[in-house]
């Protein structure tokens, strides 16, 4: 089978992790398929030199453009393939091949006020960007048949009345476009495709209640773990990266800042509370870009006279986040809303304890291997922390427990079913 494999993500977090771990599990362990994948310039993935069954073909246009539509488009009619995977949820306009898309999960749509307004989108990737939203906006609504669900999802969304200036003139914000535009690529993702993978059972559901897709059509397999996160056995790497951020011995760890999902504002508060209870305790290592939200977040450290307990290490490498990882006390995980929950795991396979939100999507995947709280509730994490810094074998036990449970995610599983799905899809488009 001849399968085109959409990887332009490659170079992110998250989506981009995902896609590329899934791909070399598949090149690996199933040599007599074969693999033409998407990825942006500069990429690198270790895809090992084994290169009979694989070919890497790079693109160029950007997301949320015309351009990004015409070049899979594109793509997808120049190679011969059988299937065509997409990990991001975007499909091209026009393919002759089937298409398997991947969703991970619709917080966008399930809670659009945590995504960039119209003015945000703006600001972040300019004026030629938000036309281009305005334009595919347009022909993908055209050419929707699914009325009801737009209509619905018009009702729900907020609206904006912003005026916005440029080049002298005034535009006129009358939508969140940014959020019609991903509902859009959802619901084109979930019509235009043969069949949908998701990470989660709480994901599946999510997807049928919001987009109304048909139950059989979504298939959830769960991801495996990177090979980069285990526990590292020489203390010696674990103290060099330590030293290279000024990281004492004992911290907490939260990875992902970005989106206002990730809470980590209740954190902080519940850690301040601690604090003033208990000044003996480990401080707090927050793993994320350095950006204008890290910086209203920082703002906000030093305005409740938390700066010297708190380290901001930015984005940091896979050897690095693993090391860290290790030398944690425990890792906090506080979102609101995940579709999967990465970092649940990734700590695990390195021996952390957890300390998460009890939510629906952490509790599946953490499996009773954590401890999980109600991510609203600030005293009832001051208490977790708490008991997780004084209790050692909490910390122990949920370190054994971390550890037999994340053995359920190994990638070969994953990539077999998906193969699976591949095949299903093939052999039905025949008949």
């Amino acid at each position: 089978m001849n399968v085109l494999f959409d990887n332009r993500l490659a170079n992110h977090a998250g989506l981009g992790r995902y896609g590329s771990d899934l791909i070399i599990a598949l090149i690996k362990e199933f040599p007599s398929h074969y693999f033409s994948i998407l990825v942006p310039p500069n990429c690198n993935i270790p895809l090992g030199d084994n290169s009979k069954n694989y070919k890497l073909i790079y693109t160029r246009s950007e997301r949320y453009t015309i351009s990004e539509l015409l070049e899979l488009s594109f793509k997808c009619n120049k190679f011969h393939q059988n299937i065509f995977h997409s990990t991001n949820y975007v499909l091209p306009l026009y393919a002759p091949i089937p298409s398997i898309v991947t969703i991970h999960d619709v917080m966008r749509l399930r809670l659009p006020e945590y995504c960039h307004s119209n003015e945000e989108f703006i600001h972040r990737f300019g004026i030629r960007r938000f036309i281009n939203l305005v334009i595919i906006a347009l022909i993908l609504k055209k050419g929707s048949s699914v009325k009801k669900r737009q209509d619905d999802y018009f009702k729900s969304t907020p609206i904006t009345n912003t005026k916005l200036e440029f080049r002298g003139k005034q535009l006129e914000s009358v939508l969140k476009l940014h959020h019609f535009y991903l509902y859009l690529i959802h619901n084109r993702a979930i019509t235009k495709s043969s069949a949908i993978i998701t990470s989660s059972y709480f994901s599946k559901k999510e997807i049928i209640d919001l987009l109304q897709v048909e139950r059989e059509k979504v298939h959830v397999i769960y991801p495996g773990v990177s090979s980069s996160f285990y526990i590292v056995y020489d203390k010696c790497k674990i103290s060099e990266v330590l030293a290279k951020y000024s990281i004492p011995n004992d911290y907490y760890i939260h990875v992902g800042l970005k989106r206002r999902h990730k809470n980590v504002y209740t954190f902080i508060n519940a850690y301040r509370d601690l604090l003033n209870l208990n000044s003996n305790i480990p401080i707090i290592v927050l793993v994320g870009p350095i950006d204008e939200d890290s910086n209203s977040l920082q703002a906000y450290i030093n305005k409740i006279g938390l700066s010297s307990r708190v380290i901001f290490v930015g984005n940091v490498t896979d050897e690095e986040l693993n090391c860290l990882y290790n030398g944690a006390l425990a890792t906090v995980v506080s979102s609101h809303y995940e579709g999967f929950g990465f970092p649940v795991l990734e700590s695990m396979a390195c021996g952390s304890p957890v300390i998460a939100s009890d939510i629906p999507s952490i509790s599946e995947v953490s499996n009773n291997s954590a401890l999980l709280i109600d991510p609203f509730n600030s005293e009832d994490w001051t208490k977790a922390l708490q008991k997780i810094s004084n209790d050692k074998s909490l910390r122990s036990k949920l370190s054994q427990l971390g550890l037999e449970n994340v053995t359920r995610f190994n990638w070969c599983n994953p990539a077999s079913k998906i193969l699976n799905v591949y095949k299903y899809v093939n052999q039905e488009m025949k008949f």
